[in-house]
């Protein structure tokens, strides 16, 4: 059913008697694929894959793919690194909230942040923008390099301040 260069993943319990894809049929938008990750079927109907659940943002009706949207401001010339993490909004639900890692040469200033934020508005669309951009000297990660984000959201939740 799921296949990789390593081989099947998820065959026996998930894929017998074609419960797994019958589910992933009745899903309209987003499939629950296994142990959280999310996947959508496009018109030709391909499945892509669309991160775990946990890293999906939702704000104001719209679920925005964290990975997405650090893939946008990644290339960004001046950008090094960067994580982006949903901060609970009374109103939206949640925001958009990102952090970056500045390349050497570049200074962490209103003018650098806003040069990425319309390199942001050129490249995503308006409600996947994020509603800050916070500088950090490094971001928080696991020794393998996964970033971690509940410390992220909870450095977020603490820098963070919504302005409407």
């Amino acid at each position: 059913l799921i296949k990789a260069p390593c081989g099947t993943v998820y065959w026996n319990p998930y894929a017998e008697g074609g419960k797994l894809l019958k589910k992933m049929e009745k899903d309209v938008l987003f499939k629950s694929v296994a142990l959280g990750d999310l996947a959508y079927f496009d018109e030709e109907g391909y499945i892509w894959f669309a991160g775990k659940g946990e890293d999906i943002i939702k704000s104001s009706g719209y679920r925005i793919g964290a990975d997405e949207v650090e893939v946008a401001i990644l290339s960004h010339p001046a950008v090094d690194d960067a994580g982006v993490v949903g901060v609970p909004h009374p109103v939206r639900g949640e925001d958009v909230v990102a952090f970056v890692v500045l390349k050497k040469g570049f200074e962490a200033n209103e003018e650098t942040k806003k040069k990425i934020y319309e390199h942001l508005k050129a490249n995503l669309a308006v409600y996947k923008l994020p509603r800050d951009i916070i500088f950090v000297d490094q971001l928080p990660r696991h020794l393998t390099g996964k970033l971690l984000r509940r410390e992220l959201k909870e450095i977020a939740k603490k820098l963070y301040k919504p302005k409407d």
